[in-house]
Parts: C-alpha cells; sequence; structure tokens
C-alpha cells in the first residue's frame, strides 16, 4: 500500500503516489493508494466547531499545507503519541516562537484544533490500512509530511510488528533519510532519489526474502542495526515514467462533502522533465532543489503530449501543474506547437510551467498558444548585481521585460523578490524602490528573505560565500526531540548569519516595497495601442500621474523597436527615421524620466503592456512613422 499524508497540497492529486501505483502495476505488483490528507480536510472540516469553537474551513487547509514548512505547524499539529508528547513547557515554548513569527493568529487556533483530532485522524487510517493485510507500506514524505508519515507508521507498526515500513520522498535524500532511519527505528527501509527503478527491485528483493538489499538508492540496516545507505542507481530515463493513476484521489473526491469546496481548485499534476539544465551548468547560489540529480532529462514529446490528452480525458479536467523545475527549451519547437494545435482543435488546456526568465518574444507567444497561463520564472529580484550574487544569469532588463510580455499574453506570474544576499548593498534595494513606480501596473512580488536551503551552493560552502551556518531552524527543535547534532542531519532549512549584513533593517524594506506596489490590482495599468503614424500611451500606473501621451515620428518608431530591450545604436539601425542619434539619444532620455521606459547599460526598455503584442519589431510595418523626434501631449 502507497500512503501520502497531510500535508499534500489538497487540490492536487499526488503525483508521488499516481506515479508509483503505475510503476508497481508495471511490475505486476499489486498496489493500494491512500490520499490520506483529503481524509483528514474531512474530518476536520465537519467535526471541529459543532461544540461552538470556531470551524476549520477549506482554506485553513490550503494555508498550512504551502506555507506551514516555513515554521513547522503542519508537522506540530501530528506531535502527539505515540510518536511524541511534548510537556506543556515545550507547548509554551512552540507559541512563544510562533508568535515571535507573527504566525497568522487563525491558523495557530486551527493547528490547535487540528491537533486534537490527530490522534483519532491517525487510528481511523491505521484501521484501514490493516484491513487490506498489506505487507509493505510506503510513505512518501514531502515538505510538512514527516510527522504524520511517523506517527501513523509508529501505529502499524505497534499493532503489527511484522508490516515492513518503507519512506521515501525529498525529505528522505542524503542525510536526512539516513537519519530518519536512525532515529526512527519502525521506518525498515528507505528509497533515497528516484523510485522509479528502485522500489519494484526492493519490493522483488524483500519479497525473495533478501534483508539487505543491494538495490542502488535503498537504505537499509546491516545486522548490527547500523543504516546502510546504498550508492544511488541509474537515472531514470523519462520516457521510461509511466503516466500517473489517479483514480483513488477523484472517487474519494466525488464522494466526499468537500467536493463543493475543491473541485473549482483541483488540478492535474503532471511531468515532463527532471532535473535543471540551468543548475548544471550555474547552480544558482540559494537553491536547495535536485538533491538527489541536477541532470536534465525530458519526455520526447510525443509522449508528453499523449499523456496531457490522456489524463484530460480520464479525469475531464483540463487544468495542469507541470512539476517539473525548468521547461526544456526544445519543446518550444516540439511539445508546445503540439498541445497549441490541441487547443485550434478544441482542447481548452490551462497549464503552469517553471521556467527561466530571459525568454524571447516568440516563446512567450508559443506559450500563450500551448495554453500556458502561468508560470513561475525565477524572478527573484530587479537588481542585476544581486542576481549576478545569484548566479541566476539573467539581468534586471530582463526579468522586467518578461512581466511586461507576460502582462500582455495575459499570463499570471508567481515570484518573490529575494532579499540577504552575501554582497547586496543598501544602495541594490535602494535602487529597486526608485524603479517600482515605473513598474506597477506589472505582477507584484512577494518578498522573502533568503532561506538557507540543504543541497544549495550557499549550504555546501558557506565560507565561500561569508555565511555562518547557525544550526537547524528553530522549528525542528519543537517538532523533534532531539539533539542538535541529529537534527543538522534531518533537518532541509536552516537558521544562519552574514555577518557583513548584520543590523540590515529589511522588514522596513518590506513595507516600502508594499506600499507602492501592493498585491493584485492595485497597482494601476499603463497601456499602449498603435494607430496610422502614432502610438498612444494611456498611463494609469498607481505611483504616477495619470496621463495619456501620443507618441509620433521616430519617437513612436523608437518606442515599438524598443519592446525587448535595445542599445542606441541598435535603435538608429532599427528605425527608419530622418532623426540624428543626438535627437533620439535625447528623446530616450525623456521616455526614461517620465517613466515610460527602462534604461540599463545603455539598453532602453519601453514599459507599457501593448493592447494587441507585437511579437517582433519590423521597420517596414513603421515606414509611416517617420519624422522629427518628438512626443506630443
Amino acid at each position: 500500500m502507497l500512503v501520502s499524508m497531510p500535508w499534500a497540497v489538497i487540490y492536487l492529486p499526488s503525483i508521488q503516489l499516481g506515479t508509483l501505483e503505475a510503476v508497481l502495476n508495471r511490475a505486476n505488483v499489486t498496489a493500494a493508494t491512500r490520499s490520506y490528507f483529503l481524509d483528514f480536510v474531512e474530518m476536520t472540516v465537519e467535526t471541529i466547531g459543532e461544540n461552538g469553537e470556531e470551524p476549520i474551513t477549506v482554506d485553513d487547509h490550503i494555508a498550512i499545507s504551502e506555507s506551514s514548512w516555513l515554521s513547522g505547524m503542519g508537522d506540530w499539529v501530528f506531535c502527539v503519541p505515540p510518536l511524541r508528547e511534548p510537556t506543556p513547557q515545550q507547548t509554551r515554548a512552540y507559541d512563544a516562537y510562533l508568535a515571535s513569527k507573527r504566525a497568522d493568529s487563525r491558523l495557530i487556533g486551527a493547528v490547535k484544533r487540528m491537533r486534537r483530532t490527530a490522534p483519532a485522524f491517525i487510528a481511523r487510517c491505521a484501521e484501514d490500512v490493516l484491513a487490506w493485510e498489506p505487507t509493505i507500506v510506503g510513505f512518501t514524505t514531502t515538505f510538512s509530511q514527516n510527522a504524520a508519515s511517523l506517527l501513523l507508521a509508529k501505529t502499524l507498526k505497534l499493532r503489527r510488528p511484522d508490516l515492513t515500513i518503507v519512506f521515501g520522498g525529498s525529505n528522505c535524500d542524503d542525510s536526512m533519510g539516513v537519519e530518519l532511519m536512525r532515529t526512527f527505528g519502525f521506518v525498515d527501509y528507505i528509497v533515497q532519489g528516484e523510485a522509479e527503478y528502485a522500489l519494484p527491485a526492493l519490493v522483488d528483493e524483500l519479497a525473495r526474502g533478501v534483508t539487505a538489499p543491494v538495490t542502488g538508492g535503498v537504505c537499509h540496516r546491516d545486522a548490527h542495526g547500523n543504516v546502510v545507505a546504498n550508492p544511488a542507481g541509474e537515472a531514470v530515463r523519462m520516457d521510461d515514467v509511466p503516466q500517473p493513476v489517479y483514480d483513488e484521489y477523484f472517487a474519494k473526491l466525488a464522494s466526499s462533502r468537500m467536493r463543493g469546496d475543491l473541485n473549482s481548485l483541483v488540478t492535474i499534476p503532471a511531468e515532463t522533465a527532471r532535473g535543471c539544465w540551468w543548475g548544471a551548468k550555474h547552480h544558482c547560489t540559494f537553491c536547495g532543489l535536485n538533491g538527489a540529480t541536477m541532470t536534465f532529462r525530458s519526455k520526447s514529446p510525443a509522449k508528453a503530449a499523449r499523456e496531457f490528452a490522456a489524463l484530460s480525458e480520464r479525469y475531464h479536467l483540463t487544468t495542469f501543474q507541470l512539476v517539473d523545475n525548468i521547461l526544456d527549451l526544445t519543446y518550444f519547437k516540439t511539445l508546445l506547437p503540439q498541445l497549441a494545435r490541441a487547443r485550434e482543435l478544441g482542447d481548452d488546456y490551462r497549464i503552469f510551467y517553471e521556467t527561466k526568465a530571459n525568454l524571447r518574444k516568440e516563446h512567450l507567444k508559443g506559450m500563450a498558444d500551448a495554453g500556458i497561463y502561468w508560470i513561475q520564472p525565477g524572478i527573484e529580484n530587479l537588481s542585476t548585481h544581486v542576481l549576478a550574487l545569484m548566479d541566476k544569469g539573467c539581468t534586471a532588463l530582463q526579468n522586467i521585460r518578461l512581466l511586461k510580455w507576460a502582462r500582455e499574453y495575459k499570463m499570471t506570474v508567481s515570484w518573490n523578490l529575494l532579499y540577504g544576499f552575501p554582497g547586496e548593498t543598501l544602495d541594490d534595494y535602494e535602487a529597486i524602490y526608485d524603479l517600482v513606480p515605473s513598474l506597477t501596473h506589472l505582477e507584484a512580488p512577494g518578498m522573502l528573505r533568503l532561506l538557507l536551503e540543504r543541497f544549495s551552493p550557499y549550504f555546501t560552502n558557506p565560507g565561500k560565500y561569508g555565511i555562518d551556518v547557525l544550526g537547524p531552524s528553530e522549528w525542528y527543535r519543537h517538532v523533534y526531540d532531539l539533539p542538535t547534532d541529529a537534527l543538522m542531519r534531518l533537518a532541509y532549512d536552516f537558521e544562519y548569519q552574514v555577518p557583513e549584513l548584520a543590523g540590515r533593517s529589511y522588514p522596513k524594506l518590506q513595507e516600502r516595497l508594499r506600499a507602492l506596489w501592493p498585491k493584485g490590482t492595485g497597482g494601476g495599468t499603463f497601456r499602449y495601442s498603435r494607430g496610422p503614424g502614432f502610438v498612444k500611451l494611456r498611463d494609469r500606473r498607481a505611483a504616477t500621474p495619470a496621463r495619456d501621451v501620443t507618441l509620433r515620428g521616430a519617437a513612436a518608431a523608437v518606442y515599438l523597436a524598443a519592446d525587448a530591450g535595445a542599445t542606441l545604436d541598435e535603435l538608429v539601425a532599427r528605425v527608419k527615421s530622418d532623426a540624428s542619434p543626438a535627437e533620439i539619444q535625447e528623446l530616450l532620455a525623456d521616455l526614461v524620466a517620465r517613466r515610460y521606459m527602462y534604461e540599463e547599460g545603455g539598453k532602453y526598455l519601453a514599459l507599457a503592456v501593448a493592447d494587441r503584442p507585437l511579437v517582433a519589431y519590423d521597420p517596414d510595418a513603421s515606414a509611416h512613422l517617420r519624422g522629427a523626434a518628438a512626443i506630443a501631449i
């Protein structure tokens, strides 16, 4: 049996369960799956609040599943016997910790009420598992799923000592998995890294009575009880990864009284690639993803396209969330045209992808045509200096350009402005805040302090970057009653300090940013339309005066030619105009001063969003824009 516990995201079927069920079925192994994270939603929403206390909502579950891993709230819910019973003093200490982190008071209350239901929930899960009389129970654990998984695993082992317990998932990579086994003796085996080859091989070895498996990536105990981690096995070829099976999740959802709250949110997880082609060349200094393998691999376009169609047909949904870390650039000429063709034939695909920010305009058009409506492009900052410290391989201008083009193609952009990097200066952020009034018509960021994650270059080589690693993030001490050295091996996030940044007052920076650039639609609009001989700008940005401006002649041509960013020499060469280079230079300075353009390193970017996207500047198409450089207001 394969199990996924809280706090998996409740509106997404578990792609881990779905893929491994298909893998085991292919190996002729009978595997039942259980999305117990859905059961927990139903149980708590229905029962909490019956006695006049504040009820639990579906939104509470979503908030905890999406953000609680930063404070341990999701894991704390399951810190109950037989796993652990914190003392009243330890409970008060955790309350004080949450208060110090300014955690949402409503969520804190919800967590406390949920925690009272945890023993009954785990008992119900155990009864369900044991009724199937399985020989092996596998747990997939990522982010805040550890405590719930460990609690159910220990409960099962106490009732059926002969039951084999296997853990896997990103919480089990490297020393984290070894420490899980060393600390929690009821965990029999751990699969580290990719499981498509390893899990069927392990199941086969166990069926043959092998107690010390040789399967690559498997942790086991030797005759003396010491944990042995086998070297990683062969990297999985993506075309060997079967289409995931989500039948159990959707059957459970269909019979749930929560389906009315969830149906509009449910999205199909899919996967077309693993690893990161950029990280394989330039590992972003702060990134802790791809702990098992950075090697980039993708599915063949034909297989990926078939899976989009098959999953959509099977589950009657057209919205997909891709779990890939980065979009395969070859897909712009292979997979995306196939998806665009499917949309032309009537399939209303809506797809989320992670990608890089330094895309060209034709890439955005290809994505929009394919149904990609939401992207996470790894923008991270608007200072080219700070981006270089991250080894992001892009500039602030490229990031701003992507935000503009995404708005033109009606794409949602998820991004955060990260701060706290070794080597950054206050001048970097003063420049950003000076820039922000020009950008409020674009998607606003979240703002987060740098997290120190296992596997990132900042963690693996902190001395090189001037970082002092202080220990595991504090919440681990509240969830696990373990010594610091054990927590160091178990943790994924760590406390740290950058001595050169000591005393930096970032909360004030956050307040300034949010005041200037609110999330949502509060930032206003800045758009343009093209007409015979002119470009009409309509400026309604929140932090600039409301103005309508008509650009004529060279001014209009220059503005269109700077859609992707261009130098003065490039603009002079592109624009068919009687204006001299000096006149165009004067024009550019005026456009920058009015915040109609952004300039960086001698390159100029038009900031207004087109009513109808201009895919590429064509000098012949702007022949009617010839004339003297001028701005007419």
